[in-house]
């Protein structure tokens, strides 16, 4: 009912806009034991927004185009075995503009005047991205299988500024030169399964994966003393080991897992003495936990399912501020958070979802769905609890014909208020309010 924005900036319309398009089109050909699949896709998109987070409020539009191709080949190969060749290729070109849309005096620690029209950053980045993989399935015995594969990830940037280089334009905000970084890493996998019987099967997974840092993240940095990241910020590396029981009875099946998860280099988020912030490389993340899928057909037109995970996301190692002396007091303000559970990271997430084939009308199917999130700590220093949410959604889906179909969703059916994420951050408490009753409907049609 009020937005607790000032009017000066309630003038200028500050909404929210984003434009979405995919295009995508896929050739197969199957031969014998030989399968190929190419399917290049177009990609668009566009995010115009004011920051009303940020004290200034200033103004920011990007866009994004992409084109890229995913192309595989499989074939079989002595009865018991497949092999697959694929890579995956992408190249991205994005601008991005942020500029003050009005003038704004803030207050407070760091308060400033901020001219209307001054520009923070101006900038184009392409993104290409090579990878190519392989993966091959194989029996052992007729009860025990494997899998392994191979990716190569090859990420470059290359990033383009229209402003002049400075390191402070004033307001805490660094513009850099033209540069480039790339980001290259040999990812394994490999996965056993043993068949108890024909319904039952155990299995042990393990995954390495990375994660690059956003092109925002290496070029949109603060002065030249919080730029600490500039051709030092590496990519997140992780290690995935699961083990899992699955099974499928005759009205009944269950899926269970335990799972681990070591990250390393973990990209967070650091501050310099004047509250300016920066991303660096400072962590090493355990996550672990239980993950449980239940699904039972009760009849023809009931059946019920249930979705459960309950996780531990800790921080093995992390100094925050490591090295950092407090220009004022000279002392150091390094605070070792190790053992720290992460922030907005619940304790478990549930869904419970009754699907109902409607006995009145004819194709006509209901879903009643039950979405659950625990509590988690608002801050890395773990000073207070969020309690999570609760809320209930109702979808609709009525076959008309055999190609009209029209479909209704009610998300939080209740009209429940509840904060969508809620997190403590520069000393203040910050909510997401979650939307209220909210009604989506549509009709699709298949030529």
């Amino acid at each position: 009912t009020q937005s607790g924005l000032p009017a000066e900036v309630e003038a200028i319309d500050p909404k929210r806009k984003t434009d979405y398009l995919r295009v995508s089109s896929e050739y197969q050909y199957q031969y014998d034991a030989l399968y190929l699949s190419v399917i290049p896709y177009y990609r668009y998109r566009s995010n115009n927004y004011t920051a009303t987070w940020q004290p200034n409020m200033p103004s920011v539009e990007s866009n994004v185009n992409t084109i890229g191709a995913l192309a595989l080949v499989n074939f079989l190969h002595h009865s018991d075995y497949e092999t697959t060749f694929g890579i995956d290729l992408e190249r991205s070109e994005g601008d991005a503009y942020s500029y003050q849309p009005t003038t704004r005096t803030t207050t407070g620690w760091g308060a400033a005047t901020y001219p209307e029209g001054h520009v923070f950053y101006n900038d184009k980045t392409l993104f290409t991205g090579i990878s190519p993989y392989i993966q091959h399935i194989g029996s052992l015995t007729s009860a025990l299988s494997y899998s392994v594969g191979l990716r190569f990830d090859h990420n470059k940037y290359e990033f383009d500024n229209n402003l002049p280089v400075y390191d402070d334009d004033g307001f805490g905000n660094r513009s850099i030169e033209n540069r480039s970084d790339s980001y290259s890493h040999l990812s394994p996998k490999a996965s056993v399964n043993y068949k108890l019987n024909e319904q039952s099967s155990v299995y042990f997974r393990f995954a390495n994966a990375i994660r690059i840092p956003t092109a925002s993240e290496l070029y949109h940095l603060k002065t030249k003393e919080t730029s600490a990241q500039l051709s030092e910020l590496k990519e997140e590396t992780s290690d995935t080991y699961e083990v899992g029981y699955k099974a499928n009875f005759d009205k009944l099946s269950i899926e269970a897992a335990y799972y681990l998860m070591n990250v390393d280099d973990a990209i967070v988020t650091a501050y310099d003495d004047f509250g300016a912030s920066y991303r660096v490389n400072a962590a090493k993340v355990d996550h672990s936990g239980v993950e449980l899928g239940v699904q039972y057909q009760a009849s023809d037109i009931i059946s019920f399912a249930f979705a459960f995970s309950r996780s531990r996301h800790k921080f093995d190692h992390y100094i925050q501020d490591e090295g950092r002396v407090d220009y004022r007091t000279k002392l150091s303000r390094e605070v070792d958070l190790s053992g720290n559970h992460l922030q907005m990271a619940p304790e478990y997430v549930a869904n419970f979802r009754v699907n109902y084939n409607d006995v009145l009308v004819d194709n006509l199917r209901w879903i009643f769905e039950l979405k659950s999130i625990g509590d988690y700590w608002m801050d890395a220093e773990n000073s207070r609890k969020y309690s999570g949410y609760s809320i209930v959604n109702i979808k609709a889906n009525l076959a008309i014909s055999d190609k009209l179909k029209a479909h209704l969703r009610v998300a939080n059916a209740t009209d429940k208020k509840y904060a969508l994420q809620s997190e403590i951050r520069y000393g203040s408490t910050r909510i997401q309010a979650g939307a209220p009753r909210t009604i989506y409907a549509g009709l699709s049609y298949q030529f």
